[in-house]
């Protein structure tokens, strides 16, 4: 009896810390700490850098500058996502976009960065608006009117389910997004996320017009 009540003190004593926490992050506006604690509750395996296929969709350089309109197309499509374990997260995504009145595809990239939460139910939210501004996305079509468009990208996302395991030979991650529906299978490229992300900072500066790294 005496064991379970110090379990019940000790479940109370952690949930009136995370509801202090949470409101304290709330009120500072440090919000990343928050997600950075539940991470650690709720058992996050994501810390790293993951592509989908062989790899050849990385974040960071390899994709060219993009907070510089200027994008690198990867030979094939895929996904890629890199998350520190301070709370930062980088994305890249290169797909075909087929069009139901146009017999050609269209081609489309994009990239952003912001931070990232882990929740206590699971499900994972990034936030690119942090760094608004930064994100861009390409449209490529060499038969429309206009055969290259280029946007800023600022676009939140939800995945409400996550799994790491291994998966022929190698570590994967499997996100579910919002409406159920699963993005490609994943596979850890580095535990080291920094070497294929771009710094986790401000990196456009669009109110003078220039681009450069370091930037605020």
């Amino acid at each position: 009896m005496t064991a379970c009540r110090t379990s019940w003190r000790s479940l109370l004593a952690t949930c009136l810390v995370a509801v202090l926490f949470d409101a304290w992050s709330r009120t500072t506006g440090h919000g990343q700490g928050l997600g950075l604690f539940v991470a650690a509750q709720a058992g996050w395996e994501g810390v790293g850098t993951w592509s989908t296929g062989n790899g050849n969709v990385l974040t960071g350089p390899s994709l060219g500058a993009p907070y510089n309109n200027s994008f690198i197309y990867p030979n094939v499509t895929g996904y890629s996502f890199s998350f520190t374990s301070d709370g930062y997260f980088e994305q890249t995504q290169f797909t075909w976009n087929p069009n139901a009145t146009d017999p050609h595809f269209e081609a489309i990239v994009l990239w952003q960065h912001g931070t990232y939460e882990v929740l206590t139910n699971g499900s994972i939210t990034t936030n690119p608006t942090v760094f608004n501004g930064d994100g861009r996305i390409q449209t490529q079509n060499a038969c429309s009117a206009v055969s290259s468009n280029i946007y800023y990208y600022n676009e939140p996302g939800l995945y409400q389910t996550w799994a790491v395991a291994p998966w022929r030979g190698k570590t994967m991650l499997r996100l579910g997004k919002y409406d159920g529906s699963l993005l490609p299978r994943m596979y850890l490229v580095s535990s080291d996320p920094s070497q294929f992300m771009f710094p986790t900072k401000f990196i456009t500066n669009s109110s003078i017009g220039t681009y450069q790294i370091g930037s605020s």
